[in-house]
């Protein structure tokens, strides 16, 4: 499983979800700039996570969902407008969740939207 946090750059955040990922058996996260997971304020939230989880960059979030998409993995994302229960897709071993912070206009891309399950 992989994780995407899209518009996050709060230190004390991402090693929060660092700590959550590694919980969970996430393998790696991408982020727009994967030195923010390396900062002392991130790495000291994520009381040790960050250890069990790969930072990856990922400038471009359309690009980046659809290569793993086209990789076997199955993406999803929440949305407030429309969708699937989670419990709809086929469950898959290969998951890639994607969390979209302050959109503007709170509505989700519709580039996103059709990549995702």
């Amino acid at each position: 499983m992989f994780w995407h946090w899209e518009n996050e750059s709060n230190p004390h955040n991402l090693g929060g979800m660092m700590r959550s990922c590694a919980h969970f058996g996430v393998k790696g996260v991408v982020v727009q700039d994967a030195a923010l997971l390396e900062s002392g304020a991130a790495i000291r939230t994520a009381e040790g996570g960050a250890e069990h989880v790969q930072p990856i960059t990922g400038d471009n979030i359309v690009n980046v969902l659809d290569d793993f998409r086209q990789a076997g993995y199955t993406v999803v994302t929440t949305s407030s407008e429309q969708g699937k229960p989670l419990f709809k897709p086929a469950c898959q071993r290969k998951w890639y969740w994607c969390w979209v912070k302050n959109m503007k206009g709170y509505r989700m891309p519709h580039a996103i939207r059709t990549i995702c399950a």
